[in-house]
Protein backbone atom coordinates (compact mmCIF):
# COMPACT_ATOMS: atom_id res chain seq x y z
CA UNK A 1 0.00 0.00 0.00
CA UNK A 2 1.71 3.70 -0.87
CA UNK A 3 1.91 5.82 1.93
CA UNK A 4 -0.63 8.07 3.17
CA UNK A 5 -1.15 11.96 1.61
CA UNK A 6 -0.28 14.84 4.05
CA UNK A 7 -3.31 16.98 4.68
CA UNK A 8 -4.21 19.17 1.96
CA UNK A 9 -3.84 22.98 3.21
CA UNK A 10 -5.44 26.00 2.47
CA UNK A 11 -2.64 26.82 -0.33
CA UNK A 12 -3.31 23.19 -1.85
CA UNK A 13 -7.13 23.82 -1.94
CA UNK A 14 -6.41 27.56 -3.87
CA UNK A 15 -3.88 25.88 -6.58
CA UNK A 16 -6.96 23.89 -7.66
CA UNK A 17 -9.31 26.91 -7.13
CA UNK A 18 -6.49 28.72 -9.83
CA UNK A 19 -7.16 25.74 -11.97
CA UNK A 20 -10.47 26.05 -12.04
CA UNK A 21 -10.58 29.65 -12.70
CA UNK A 22 -7.60 29.28 -15.50
CA UNK A 23 -10.40 26.90 -17.36
CA UNK A 24 -12.96 29.24 -17.34
CA UNK A 25 -10.88 31.87 -18.94
CA UNK A 26 -9.94 30.20 -21.11
CA UNK A 27 -13.05 31.25 -23.14
CA UNK A 28 -11.58 34.59 -23.81
CA UNK A 29 -8.90 32.95 -26.26
CA UNK A 30 -11.63 30.82 -27.73
CA UNK A 31 -13.56 33.99 -28.51
CA UNK A 32 -10.80 36.19 -29.86
CA UNK A 33 -9.77 33.48 -31.99
CA UNK A 34 -12.59 33.20 -33.73
CA UNK A 35 -12.99 36.86 -34.00
CA UNK A 36 -9.70 36.74 -35.88
CA UNK A 37 -9.53 33.69 -37.24
CA UNK A 38 -11.18 34.48 -40.69
CA UNK A 39 -7.03 36.03 -41.14
CA UNK A 40 -5.09 33.42 -38.70
CA UNK A 41 -6.41 30.20 -40.03
CA UNK A 42 -5.65 30.55 -43.21
CA UNK A 43 -2.35 32.20 -42.39
CA UNK A 44 -1.35 29.26 -39.88
CA UNK A 45 -2.59 26.71 -41.93
CA UNK A 46 -0.17 27.76 -44.56
CA UNK A 47 2.51 27.91 -42.48
CA UNK A 48 2.35 24.28 -41.05
CA UNK A 49 2.30 23.25 -44.45
CA UNK A 50 5.72 24.48 -45.12
CA UNK A 51 6.73 23.05 -42.25
CA UNK A 52 5.46 19.73 -42.61
CA UNK A 53 6.76 19.91 -46.27
CA UNK A 54 10.07 19.21 -44.89
CA UNK A 55 11.02 15.48 -44.02
CA UNK A 56 10.51 15.10 -40.26
CA UNK A 57 13.56 13.52 -37.89
CA UNK A 58 14.46 9.87 -37.35
CA UNK A 59 13.36 8.82 -34.20
CA UNK A 60 15.29 9.87 -31.37
CA UNK A 61 18.35 7.63 -29.96
CA UNK A 62 18.57 8.68 -26.52
CA UNK A 63 22.24 8.35 -24.68
CA UNK A 64 22.80 5.52 -22.52
CA UNK A 65 22.70 6.61 -18.82
CA UNK A 66 23.93 5.32 -15.52
CA UNK A 67 21.00 3.20 -13.79
CA UNK A 68 22.88 3.38 -10.41
CA UNK A 69 21.77 7.49 -10.47
CA UNK A 70 18.65 6.18 -10.40
CA UNK A 71 18.51 4.65 -7.06
CA UNK A 72 16.04 5.78 -4.76
CA UNK A 73 14.58 8.35 -6.85
CA UNK A 74 11.34 8.54 -7.40
CA UNK A 75 9.08 8.92 -10.79
CA UNK A 76 5.47 10.04 -10.63
CA UNK A 77 3.21 9.23 -13.43
CA UNK A 78 -0.24 10.26 -14.17
CA UNK A 79 -2.45 8.75 -16.96
CA UNK A 80 -6.11 9.89 -16.68
CA UNK A 81 -7.78 7.43 -19.11
CA UNK A 82 -7.82 3.79 -19.73
CA UNK A 83 -6.36 4.23 -23.25
CA UNK A 84 -3.36 6.12 -21.43
CA UNK A 85 -3.02 3.73 -18.87
CA UNK A 86 -2.47 0.79 -21.52
CA UNK A 87 -0.12 3.03 -23.40
CA UNK A 88 1.84 3.83 -20.59
CA UNK A 89 2.36 0.31 -19.26
CA UNK A 90 4.92 -0.84 -21.14
CA UNK A 91 7.28 2.33 -20.87
CA UNK A 92 6.95 1.71 -17.23
CA UNK A 93 8.05 -1.98 -17.45
CA UNK A 94 10.78 -0.42 -19.68
CA UNK A 95 11.98 1.95 -17.11
CA UNK A 96 12.17 -0.64 -14.47
CA UNK A 97 14.04 -2.75 -16.98
CA UNK A 98 16.71 0.11 -17.22
CA UNK A 99 16.73 1.36 -14.00
CA UNK A 100 15.45 -1.65 -11.65
CA UNK A 101 16.15 1.18 -8.63
CA UNK A 102 13.78 3.48 -10.02
CA UNK A 103 10.71 4.05 -7.82
CA UNK A 104 7.50 4.83 -9.21
CA UNK A 105 4.06 6.17 -7.85
CA UNK A 106 1.25 6.40 -9.89
CA UNK A 107 -2.14 8.33 -10.94
CA UNK A 108 -3.32 5.90 -13.60
CA UNK A 109 -4.96 2.09 -13.60
CA UNK A 110 -4.33 -1.39 -13.32
CA UNK A 111 -2.00 -2.00 -16.90
CA UNK A 112 0.55 0.40 -15.24
CA UNK A 113 0.12 -1.21 -11.84
CA UNK A 114 0.50 -4.94 -12.90
CA UNK A 115 3.65 -4.13 -14.54
CA UNK A 116 5.55 -2.72 -11.29
CA UNK A 117 4.12 1.04 -10.63
CA UNK A 118 2.62 1.34 -6.81
CA UNK A 119 -0.40 2.60 -7.69
CA UNK A 120 -2.23 5.72 -5.52
CA UNK A 121 -5.21 6.27 -7.39
CA UNK A 122 -6.98 4.56 -10.35
CA UNK A 123 -7.58 7.18 -12.35
CA UNK A 124 -9.66 5.11 -15.04
CA UNK A 125 -12.58 4.66 -12.99
CA UNK A 126 -13.21 8.39 -12.59
CA UNK A 127 -12.65 9.14 -16.28
CA UNK A 128 -15.97 11.41 -17.01
CA UNK A 129 -17.31 12.75 -20.82
CA UNK A 130 -19.81 15.16 -20.94
CA UNK A 131 -20.25 18.83 -19.27
CA UNK A 132 -22.67 16.86 -16.60
CA UNK A 133 -20.96 14.18 -15.71
CA UNK A 134 -17.62 16.82 -15.44
CA UNK A 135 -19.49 19.30 -13.61
CA UNK A 136 -20.85 15.96 -10.91
CA UNK A 137 -17.45 14.78 -10.69
CA UNK A 138 -15.60 18.34 -9.51
CA UNK A 139 -15.55 17.30 -5.85
CA UNK A 140 -13.75 14.22 -6.59
CA UNK A 141 -11.37 15.57 -8.81
CA UNK A 142 -10.54 18.75 -6.76
CA UNK A 143 -10.36 16.84 -3.49
CA UNK A 144 -7.69 14.52 -5.88
CA UNK A 145 -6.19 17.53 -6.81
CA UNK A 146 -5.73 19.43 -3.45
CA UNK A 147 -3.86 16.02 -1.61
CA UNK A 148 -1.57 15.46 -4.84
CA UNK A 149 -0.13 19.03 -4.56
CA UNK A 150 -0.08 18.66 -0.55
CA UNK A 151 1.80 15.78 -1.24
CA UNK A 152 4.09 17.34 -4.17
CA UNK A 153 4.86 20.46 -1.60
CA UNK A 154 6.54 18.19 1.12
CA UNK A 155 7.99 15.22 -1.18
CA UNK A 156 7.97 15.88 -4.62
CA UNK A 157 8.75 13.79 -7.01
CA UNK A 158 12.53 14.04 -9.12
CA UNK A 159 10.40 13.59 -12.58
CA UNK A 160 7.00 13.68 -13.64
CA UNK A 161 5.77 11.83 -16.66
CA UNK A 162 1.87 12.86 -17.42
CA UNK A 163 0.38 10.55 -20.83
CA UNK A 164 -2.33 12.46 -22.99
CA UNK A 165 -5.22 13.89 -20.83
CA UNK A 166 -4.04 16.90 -21.66
CA UNK A 167 -6.46 19.55 -19.81
CA UNK A 168 -5.22 18.12 -16.23
CA UNK A 169 -2.09 17.17 -16.97
CA UNK A 170 -0.91 20.96 -18.54
CA UNK A 171 -1.91 21.91 -14.99
CA UNK A 172 -0.04 19.29 -13.03
CA UNK A 173 3.31 20.06 -15.17
CA UNK A 174 3.40 23.37 -14.54
CA UNK A 175 2.64 23.10 -10.57
CA UNK A 176 5.40 20.44 -10.54
CA UNK A 177 7.74 22.15 -12.56
CA UNK A 178 8.10 25.48 -10.35
CA UNK A 179 8.84 23.00 -7.87
CA UNK A 180 12.40 21.75 -9.37
CA UNK A 181 10.51 18.46 -10.76
CA UNK A 182 11.24 17.80 -14.24
CA UNK A 183 8.52 17.07 -16.43
CA UNK A 184 8.14 14.76 -19.58
CA UNK A 185 4.80 15.15 -21.54
CA UNK A 186 3.77 11.55 -23.23
CA UNK A 187 1.36 12.14 -26.49
CA UNK A 188 1.49 15.44 -27.95
CA UNK A 189 -0.96 18.00 -27.32
CA UNK A 190 -2.64 19.02 -30.61
CA UNK A 191 -1.71 22.26 -29.98
CA UNK A 192 -0.70 22.01 -34.01
CA UNK A 193 -4.25 21.39 -35.37
CA UNK A 194 -6.41 23.93 -33.19
CA UNK A 195 -6.44 25.92 -30.11
CA UNK A 196 -2.83 27.27 -30.81
CA UNK A 197 -3.50 29.42 -28.03
CA UNK A 198 -2.50 26.61 -25.66
CA UNK A 199 0.89 25.98 -26.94
CA UNK A 200 1.91 29.20 -24.25
CA UNK A 201 1.00 26.94 -21.91
CA UNK A 202 2.33 24.01 -22.67
CA UNK A 203 5.39 25.32 -23.58
CA UNK A 204 5.61 26.53 -19.50
CA UNK A 205 4.56 23.37 -18.00
CA UNK A 206 6.97 20.84 -19.93
CA UNK A 207 11.06 20.31 -19.89
CA UNK A 208 10.72 17.92 -22.59
CA UNK A 209 7.35 16.40 -24.88
CA UNK A 210 7.72 12.95 -26.21
CA UNK A 211 5.80 12.56 -29.71
CA UNK A 212 4.03 9.42 -31.32
CA UNK A 213 3.94 10.88 -34.77
CA UNK A 214 6.90 12.54 -36.65
CA UNK A 215 5.48 15.57 -38.25
CA UNK A 216 4.46 16.61 -34.58
CA UNK A 217 8.43 17.49 -33.82
CA UNK A 218 9.21 20.09 -36.62
CA UNK A 219 5.47 21.65 -35.50
CA UNK A 220 5.67 21.76 -31.65
CA UNK A 221 10.02 22.60 -32.19
CA UNK A 222 8.65 25.56 -34.20
CA UNK A 223 5.92 26.41 -31.12
CA UNK A 224 8.96 26.05 -28.87
CA UNK A 225 8.63 22.86 -26.93
CA UNK A 226 11.33 20.95 -27.00
CA UNK A 227 10.31 17.63 -28.71
CA UNK A 228 11.41 13.97 -29.22
CA UNK A 229 9.67 11.57 -31.64
CA UNK A 230 9.69 8.14 -30.08
CA UNK A 231 7.40 6.12 -32.39
CA UNK A 232 3.64 5.14 -31.67
CA UNK A 233 3.10 1.40 -29.93
CA UNK A 234 0.50 0.87 -32.95
CA UNK A 235 3.35 0.84 -35.62
CA UNK A 236 6.21 -1.70 -33.59
CA UNK A 237 8.41 -2.97 -35.84
CA UNK A 238 8.81 -5.02 -37.95
CA UNK A 239 6.01 -3.60 -40.12
CA UNK A 240 3.40 -6.08 -41.30
CA UNK A 241 3.03 -6.76 -44.72
CA UNK A 242 1.48 -4.76 -47.08
CA UNK A 243 -2.53 -6.07 -47.49
CA UNK A 244 -2.45 -5.11 -51.02
CA UNK A 245 -0.72 -6.61 -54.66
CA UNK A 246 1.73 -4.29 -55.91
CA UNK A 247 -0.87 -4.05 -59.01
CA UNK A 248 -4.44 -2.72 -58.85
CA UNK A 249 -6.74 -5.89 -58.88
CA UNK A 250 -8.75 -5.60 -62.83
CA UNK A 251 -11.75 -7.94 -61.36
CA UNK A 252 -13.94 -8.37 -58.50
CA UNK A 253 -11.93 -6.62 -55.51
CA UNK A 254 -12.65 -6.17 -51.77
CA UNK A 255 -13.31 -2.36 -50.51
CA UNK A 256 -13.27 -1.92 -46.42
CA UNK A 257 -15.10 -0.22 -44.71
CA UNK A 258 -14.14 1.66 -41.55
CA UNK A 259 -17.11 3.86 -40.29
CA UNK A 260 -15.21 5.02 -36.95
CA UNK A 261 -15.57 4.07 -33.55
CA UNK A 262 -17.62 5.60 -31.75
CA UNK A 263 -21.53 4.72 -32.51
CA UNK A 264 -22.76 8.18 -32.73
CA UNK A 265 -19.76 8.48 -35.70
CA UNK A 266 -20.74 5.56 -37.26
CA UNK A 267 -24.28 6.19 -37.73
CA UNK A 268 -23.64 9.44 -39.28
CA UNK A 269 -20.75 8.70 -41.25
CA UNK A 270 -22.49 5.69 -42.38
CA UNK A 271 -25.06 7.12 -44.55
CA UNK A 272 -22.11 9.34 -46.74
CA UNK A 273 -19.87 5.98 -46.67
CA UNK A 274 -22.41 3.90 -48.85
CA UNK A 275 -23.05 6.48 -51.48
CA UNK A 276 -19.89 6.57 -51.82
CA UNK A 277 -19.71 2.62 -52.07
CA UNK A 278 -22.60 2.92 -54.70
CA UNK A 279 -20.42 5.36 -57.21
CA UNK A 280 -17.81 3.56 -56.95
CA UNK A 281 -19.41 0.18 -58.14
CA UNK A 282 -20.79 1.97 -60.41
CA UNK A 283 -17.53 3.09 -61.82
CA UNK A 284 -15.35 0.03 -61.58
CA UNK A 285 -17.85 -2.96 -61.45
CA UNK A 286 -18.60 -5.97 -59.28
CA UNK A 287 -16.94 -4.64 -55.81
CA UNK A 288 -17.22 -6.42 -52.44
CA UNK A 289 -17.50 -4.51 -49.49
CA UNK A 290 -16.54 -5.50 -46.03
CA UNK A 291 -17.09 -3.28 -42.91
CA UNK A 292 -14.12 -2.81 -40.13
CA UNK A 293 -15.54 -2.15 -36.88
CA UNK A 294 -13.54 -1.88 -33.40
CA UNK A 295 -16.70 -3.34 -31.28
CA UNK A 296 -18.97 -5.67 -33.34
CA UNK A 297 -21.87 -5.07 -31.55
CA UNK A 298 -21.46 -1.50 -33.27
CA UNK A 299 -23.09 -3.81 -36.73
CA UNK A 300 -26.52 -2.12 -36.08
CA UNK A 301 -25.54 1.11 -36.13
CA UNK A 302 -23.62 0.97 -39.16
CA UNK A 303 -26.63 -1.41 -40.48
CA UNK A 304 -28.89 1.60 -39.79
CA UNK A 305 -27.47 4.45 -41.61
CA UNK A 306 -25.83 1.64 -44.51
CA UNK A 307 -30.19 1.49 -45.45
CA UNK A 308 -30.79 5.11 -45.54
CA UNK A 309 -29.23 5.14 -49.41
CA UNK A 310 -31.54 3.90 -51.96
CA UNK A 311 -29.12 1.29 -53.71
CA UNK A 312 -26.25 0.81 -51.45
CA UNK A 313 -24.08 -2.46 -51.92
CA UNK A 314 -24.31 -4.84 -49.76
CA UNK A 315 -22.43 -5.15 -46.61
CA UNK A 316 -20.46 -8.83 -46.54
CA UNK A 317 -19.04 -10.35 -43.76
CA UNK A 318 -15.71 -11.62 -44.89
CA UNK A 319 -13.49 -10.94 -47.93
CA UNK A 320 -13.34 -14.69 -49.24
CA UNK A 321 -10.19 -14.85 -51.37
CA UNK A 322 -10.98 -11.67 -53.43
CA UNK A 323 -7.94 -9.13 -53.55
CA UNK A 324 -8.12 -6.18 -51.39
CA UNK A 325 -8.25 -3.00 -53.61
CA UNK A 326 -8.62 -0.65 -50.42
CA UNK A 327 -10.98 1.19 -48.36
CA UNK A 328 -13.41 4.23 -47.63
CA UNK A 329 -13.04 5.57 -44.55
CA UNK A 330 -13.93 7.88 -41.22
CA UNK A 331 -10.61 10.18 -40.66
CA UNK A 332 -8.99 8.80 -37.17
CA UNK A 333 -5.94 6.49 -36.44
CA UNK A 334 -7.30 3.95 -38.60
CA UNK A 335 -6.49 5.70 -41.51
CA UNK A 336 -2.45 5.61 -40.25
CA UNK A 337 -3.26 1.87 -39.72
CA UNK A 338 -4.74 1.63 -43.53
CA UNK A 339 -1.42 3.53 -45.07
CA UNK A 340 0.63 1.42 -43.01
CA UNK A 341 -0.79 -1.89 -44.67
CA UNK A 342 0.21 0.11 -47.75
CA UNK A 343 -4.16 0.19 -48.45
CA UNK A 344 -5.37 2.88 -50.69
CA UNK A 345 -8.17 4.92 -49.33
CA UNK A 346 -10.32 8.02 -48.80
CA UNK A 347 -11.11 9.49 -45.82
CA UNK A 348 -13.99 12.08 -44.53
CA UNK A 349 -16.02 13.19 -41.67
CA UNK A 350 -19.21 14.45 -41.03
CA UNK A 351 -19.78 17.67 -39.74
CA UNK A 352 -22.42 20.01 -39.58
CA UNK A 353 -21.91 23.31 -41.59
CA UNK A 354 -22.06 25.63 -39.19
CA UNK A 355 -19.48 23.52 -37.49
CA UNK A 356 -17.15 23.19 -40.26
CA UNK A 357 -17.96 27.10 -40.48
CA UNK A 358 -16.24 27.38 -37.23
CA UNK A 359 -13.25 24.34 -38.19
CA UNK A 360 -11.98 26.77 -40.88
CA UNK A 361 -11.62 29.28 -38.61
CA UNK A 362 -10.39 27.57 -35.50
CA UNK A 363 -8.73 24.69 -36.90
CA UNK A 364 -4.93 25.37 -37.86
CA UNK A 365 -3.78 21.64 -39.31
CA UNK A 366 -3.45 21.90 -42.53
CA UNK A 367 -4.68 18.18 -43.39
CA UNK A 368 -7.21 16.38 -41.27
CA UNK A 369 -5.79 12.58 -42.68
CA UNK A 370 -2.76 11.27 -40.58
CA UNK A 371 -1.44 9.86 -43.67
CA UNK A 372 -0.90 13.30 -45.23
CA UNK A 373 0.51 15.32 -41.88
CA UNK A 374 2.88 12.81 -41.83
CA UNK A 375 3.59 12.56 -45.75
CA UNK A 376 3.56 16.09 -45.97
CA UNK A 377 1.37 16.53 -48.19
CA UNK A 378 -1.94 15.43 -49.51
CA UNK A 379 -1.33 11.79 -50.66
CA UNK A 380 -4.84 10.44 -50.04
CA UNK A 381 -8.25 12.59 -50.72
CA UNK A 382 -10.07 14.07 -47.57
CA UNK A 383 -13.26 16.13 -47.12
CA UNK A 384 -15.41 17.53 -44.34
CA UNK A 385 -18.89 16.44 -45.41
CA UNK A 386 -22.02 17.96 -44.18
CA UNK A 387 -24.25 15.49 -45.73
CA UNK A 388 -24.69 12.97 -48.68
CA UNK A 389 -25.32 15.68 -51.55
CA UNK A 390 -21.67 16.76 -50.63
CA UNK A 391 -20.21 13.18 -50.57
CA UNK A 392 -22.06 12.73 -53.99
CA UNK A 393 -20.37 16.14 -55.58
CA UNK A 394 -17.02 14.83 -54.04
CA UNK A 395 -17.10 11.61 -55.62
CA UNK A 396 -14.54 11.94 -58.53
CA UNK A 397 -11.64 13.36 -56.12
CA UNK A 398 -12.64 10.52 -53.06
CA UNK A 399 -12.91 8.01 -55.11
CA UNK A 400 -10.11 8.41 -57.52
CA UNK A 401 -7.00 6.14 -55.81
CA UNK A 402 -10.08 3.53 -55.91
CA UNK A 403 -11.58 3.97 -59.55
CA UNK A 404 -8.21 5.16 -61.46
CA UNK A 405 -5.69 2.47 -61.84
CA UNK A 406 -2.83 4.81 -62.57
CA UNK A 407 -3.96 6.96 -59.38
CA UNK A 408 -4.08 3.80 -57.46
CA UNK A 409 -0.55 2.83 -58.28
CA UNK A 410 0.58 5.76 -57.32
CA UNK A 411 -1.44 7.00 -54.02
CA UNK A 412 0.22 2.96 -52.90
CA UNK A 413 3.61 4.16 -53.74
CA UNK A 414 3.35 7.95 -51.60
CA UNK A 415 1.88 5.37 -48.79
CA UNK A 416 5.61 3.98 -48.91
CA UNK A 417 6.51 7.01 -47.48
CA UNK A 418 4.05 7.51 -44.98
CA UNK A 419 4.69 3.52 -43.78
CA UNK A 420 8.78 4.50 -43.56
CA UNK A 421 8.10 6.97 -41.56
CA UNK A 422 5.52 5.57 -39.48
CA UNK A 423 7.23 2.48 -38.60
CA UNK A 424 9.16 2.64 -35.28
CA UNK A 425 11.31 -0.48 -33.36
CA UNK A 426 11.31 -0.71 -29.82
CA UNK A 427 8.99 1.79 -29.61
CA UNK A 428 8.54 1.48 -25.34
CA UNK A 429 12.27 0.90 -24.37
CA UNK A 430 12.92 4.24 -26.90
CA UNK A 431 10.50 5.78 -24.73
CA UNK A 432 11.79 4.95 -21.49
CA UNK A 433 15.43 5.82 -22.40
CA UNK A 434 14.46 8.81 -23.31
CA UNK A 435 12.75 9.64 -20.18
CA UNK A 436 15.97 8.72 -18.23
CA UNK A 437 17.84 10.18 -20.43
CA UNK A 438 16.39 13.78 -20.65
CA UNK A 439 15.73 13.40 -16.37
CA UNK A 440 19.66 12.63 -15.45
CA UNK A 441 21.59 15.68 -16.11
CA UNK A 442 19.13 16.92 -13.73
CA UNK A 443 18.69 14.88 -11.24
CA UNK A 444 19.03 17.15 -7.71
CA UNK A 445 21.92 16.31 -5.36
CA UNK A 446 20.86 14.96 -2.22
CA UNK A 447 22.01 16.29 1.55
Amino acid sequence: MPPSDPRAGWRDHFAVAGILVLTLLNLVPVILFLVFGWVLGPALRAQRRRTLATPPPAPVDPPAVDAARFAGRRLAIVAGEASGDRLVAPVVAALLRAAPQLEIEALAGPATEAVGATLRRDLTQDAVMGVTAVIASIGTWWSLLARTFARWRVTPPDVLLTVDFPGLNVRLARFAKKRGVRTIHLVAPQVWAHSPWRVVRWRRALHRLLATFPFEVPLLARAGIPTWHVGHPLFEAPAPAPRTLREPPAGEAVVEIWPGSRRQEIGATAPLLALLARELVSRRGPTRFVPRLADPADREALDAGWRTIEGAPALDADAGALPLLGALACSGTATAELAVALVPHAGLYRVGRAKRALAWLGITAPYILLPNLVAGRRVVPERLLAGTGEAASAADDLLAPLADPARWSATRADLETVRSRLVTSDVAERAARAVLAEAEPHLRTRS
